[in-house]
């Protein structure tokens, strides 16, 4: 204990030691709210941007809420095509089992498409896996819809 009150005193910091009790360090305890010496050299060397007033009161996050005011979103309705969609190629998908699985690519859906699962819809940045049992489409509004 003394070689370690030692140690912290020629590094001119408190050492904080796993499973040791704040009060086996001595220096390292508050007394009806007083802060000690050795919390405020910790505090001056290593939080200098850190909130840390005097007390215990320590802030290391908050939320900030905006809230701009803006124009309702109106989404044009698309006329909706009677075409199949048709996929651009197929692989082999694991459900379960191994599944020849057509693929399609959302950029060449149009409203109005819809086909069952399985399928995979690709994009540029995205893709989306339509498990057996659930069917894909495009809406009037040009976006895609997972039914199941």
């Amino acid at each position: 204990m003394q070689a370690r009150q030692a140690r912290a005193e020629v590094a001119g910091i408190e050492v904080l030691h796993e499973g040791m009790a704040l009060t086996e360090l001595g220096e390292l305890h508050r007394s009806r709210g007083e802060v000690t010496l050795a919390e405020q050299e910790f505090s001056e060397a290593f939080s200098p941007l850190a909130v840390n007033v005097p007390g215990g009161v320590y802030i290391d996050t908050f939320v900030l809420r905006v809230a701009i005011p803006g124009q309702k979103l109106e989404l044009p309705e698309l006329e909706l095509t009677t075409e199949e969609a048709v996929p651009i190629g197929s692989r082999q998908a694991w459900f379960g089992e191994w599944v020849d699985t057509p693929i399609y690519e959302l950029e060449a859906l149009q409203p109005g498409h819809a086909f069952a699962g399985p399928a995979i819809v690709q994009a540029a940045y995205t893709t989306a896996v339509i498990p057996p049992g659930r069917r894909f489409s495009i809406e009037s509004h040009g976006l895609g819809i997972l039914e199941g």
